[in-house]
């Protein structure tokens, strides 16, 4: 009910822009009267069976990498719910960690691109953080992951982040946003 109205149509312009993107159409929608925001989508398309990319693909073996900055999205949902613990961030910064929810960027293209390689054997996207989507890979696939530590690249700007809400850097990488 709070909600201006200029942020309501900003809304719309970043839903429509999203799709725009890549080639979809908004079919439909709903609103109700909540207490916070809360947006969902569903998308709907077809693709040859050959060359669909599903959680159960992953094989022993294989290498698993993350398509974006690890860790900015845990980043930028611990920055909208305590701002204030974020003070001493470059305007930089801020504009990065709000963009994560503000500025989205869907990645059909990769997607195309790694189901037409061949060299890609399972994908999923990681909106519930890392951690539980390798766990849901390796659960589908029936195979294990193994994380070499050493071997993530955490930004500076996510042990940043991670410094301000008192928690470890690489739980907080691979953790929930």
């Amino acid at each position: 009910a709070t909600l201006p109205v200029s942020a309501l149509l900003e809304l719309c312009k970043g839903v429509l822009d999203a799709t725009v993107q890549c080639g979809a159409r908004v079919m439909g929608g709903d609103m109700s009267l909540s207490s916070e925001m809360s947006i969902s989508a569903t998308a709907f398309g077809s693709v040859q069976k050959d060359k669909m990319l599903r959680r159960s693909g992953a094989l022993p073996g294989d290498s698993v990498f993350i398509s974006r900055s690890l860790g900015l999205t845990p980043s930028a949902l611990h920055y909208c719910v305590k701002p204030e613990l974020f003070g001493g961030f470059e305007a930089s910064e801020v504009d990065l960690l709000r963009g994560q929810f503000t500025k989205l960027s869907p990645m059909v293209t990769l997607g195309h691109s790694l189901a037409a390689s061949g060299d890609c054997s399972a994908a999923m996207d990681n909106t519930d953080g890392v951690w539980q989507s390798f766990d849901e890979l390796s659960q589908e696939s029936k195979v294990g992951i193994v994380i070499a530590k050493e071997m993530l690249r955490i930004p500076p700007l996510v042990t940043k982040a991670a410094r301000c809400v008192d928690a470890d850097s690489t739980q907080l990488a691979l953790g929930p946003g």
